[in-house]
């Protein structure tokens, strides 16, 4: 009876010291609570897209529309011709000449006076024309050599046209042309007509006798008009600058 409670109690003894040393063993080595994952649901998690490089979209290319091949245009002439040719003036033989009577008078004055002398002995000429053609004389042979005129087509257009109209209208007067001018009439020989203007009687001031001995003109023209002019023939037009 006392073996057994002496049994027991040894027992109980054991008991208590492994039930000591598993509680102390649990105490000192108690692991860190574990922490759970949230479960997600598998069906709600969608798997990332692979990264792929993003290509740019090429250029459209519209196509060129097709060339139309175009006809050159017929050529065609005007109807009316809108550019008239130059003029090519060309003087008569008489108005030469008297240019190249107007270029030796201005070349030698001083030669030139022997024809005034013969001129005055032809005409037979009256006291005034006389007294005029030796003031005429003694300037020449004072005159040094003037430079010869050069003709100026211009010029000349403008002198035929206003012969033109005189002899239209039977009419002997000066222009309005911005030149120097000399009319002469009557007088079929050309060397004539020019002493007739250089003497200039009757003209107080001598403006035409001025005009063939200036010396700051370098252009001249001269027209011969047709038929005759208040039924008196060789009507002459001059023209200087």
């Amino acid at each position: 009876m006392i073996m057994k409670t002496i049994l027991t109690l040894l027992m109980l003894v054991a008991g208590c010291n492994i039930f000591t040393e598993n509680v102390f063993s649990q105490v000192k080595k108690k692991p860190a609570a574990a922490t759970k994952k949230p479960v997600v649901a598998q069906s709600s998690i969608k798997p990332k897209p692979k990264a792929t490089a993003i290509k740019k979209p090429s250029p459209v290319v519209k196509p060129k529309p097709p060339v139309a091949k175009i006809k050159p245009a017929p050529e065609t002439k005007p109807a009316v011709q809108l550019v008239k040719p130059a003029e090519v003036v060309t003087l008569t033989t008489r108005e030469k000449q008297m240019i190249d009577e107007i270029n030796m008078l201005r070349s030698n004055p001083s030669a030139y006076a022997g024809y005034v002398n013969q001129f005055l002995q032809k005409f037979q000429s009256d006291d005034d024309t006389k007294q005029a053609a030796k003031e005429l004389t003694a300037l020449l042979k004072t005159l040094k050599p003037l430079p010869p005129l050069v003709v100026n087509e211009d010029m000349y257009k403008d002198a035929r046209e206003y012969g033109s109209l005189m002899a239209q209208k039977n009419i002997f007067e000066h222009s309005n042309l911005p030149y120097n001018e000399n009319l002469s009439l009557g007088y079929k020989e050309i060397r004539d007509a020019v002493i007739d203007l250089l003497i200039d009687n009757g003209i107080p001031t001598r403006g035409h006798r001025k005009n063939l001995l200036a010396t700051n003109i370098k252009f001249v023209a001269v027209y011969e008009l047709p038929g005759k002019i208040k039924d008196i023939p060789y009507c002459y037009v001059q023209e200087f600058k």
